[in-house]
């Protein structure tokens, strides 16, 4: 740490970046912690959101899976003729409502 005067006082200036370590990485299996998801097999996630127990993910050929906490699938839908591009949750509505952005073609 280094000080630094100026007018209005004292300013203290880190001159060294500290790592930190906010979780393991590990991928995320079945019960049995020898395979993958099931859920994921066939599912390539290209965007996510989460929120209110239930992680929301949508891919490039336009499908959307629900899944809870436990990461089961809750829900699968064709939501795009082609790709899902963002998932979100508005903060006005985080209970009820998630908004997906994706491309559909032109027929």
């Amino acid at each position: 740490v280094t000080r630094v005067r100026s007018r209005g006082g004292t300013l203290l200036v880190m001159d060294r970046w500290k790592r930190f370590q906010f979780f393991d990485l590990k991928p995320v299996t079945e019960a049995n912690g020898k395979s993958s998801l099931r859920v994921f097999r066939d599912f390539e996630p290209s965007c996510s959101c989460g929120g209110q127990g239930y992680l929301v993910y949508g891919d490039s050929r336009g499908v959307i899976r629900v899944l809870d906490g436990e990461m089961k699938l809750q829900n699968n839908f064709q939501a795009f003729k082609e790709s899902v591009v963002a998932l979100g949750q508005p903060t006005k509505y985080p209970e009820t409502v998630f908004v997906a952005l994706g491309h559909d073609t032109i027929e």
